[in-house]
This record gives C-alpha cells, sequence and structure tokens, in this order.
C-alpha cells in the first residue's frame, strides 16, 4: 500500500515525495527490491518476502520518489 507522507525540498533544489510504501505492494515491489539489493543474501529474501507476500505483519519502507522512480 502506497501512502505520499509529503513533497520535500533537497538540497540541490529539487523536490521528492516522501511516501510510505507497506508490503505487501506488486505495484512497488521490484522497485523496492532493486533499493536494497546491496544487501545480498538472507536481506534480499527478507524483504522479497515482505514486499511479495502478507505474512500477518506490517513491512514498512519509507522511501523517496522523483520521477515515479525509488532513489533513496
Amino acid at each position: 500500500m502506497y501512502t505520499e507522507l509529503d513533497q520535500v525540498k533537497l538540497k540541490d533544489g529539487s523536490t521528492a515525495t516522501l511516501a510510505l510504501i507497506q508490503g505487501p505492494d506488486a505495484d512497488w515491489a521490484e522497485q523496492i527490491k532493486a533499493l536494497l539489493g546491496h544487501k545480498g543474501g538472507l536481506w534480499n529474501w527478507q524483504n522479497e518476502q515482505c514486499i511479495d507476500h502478507d505474512l500477518g505483519f506490517e513491512a514498512r519502507y519509507y522511501v523517496l520518489i522523483q520521477d515515479g522512480k525509488i532513489f533513496s
């Protein structure tokens, strides 16, 4: 589930959307996995499970988005 929280101004003067993405969320899953993919191994499996499946608990990802792409 996607929830827009605020519009924020970055150091370079551009703006970004601060958002909360709660798993599972098929629309944002691939970008979340790509953002956190550097963690490797068990962390990747854990994030994949949380963003792809309803596990009975809340998995929250606070992200910054510009032009429809998560960058932080």
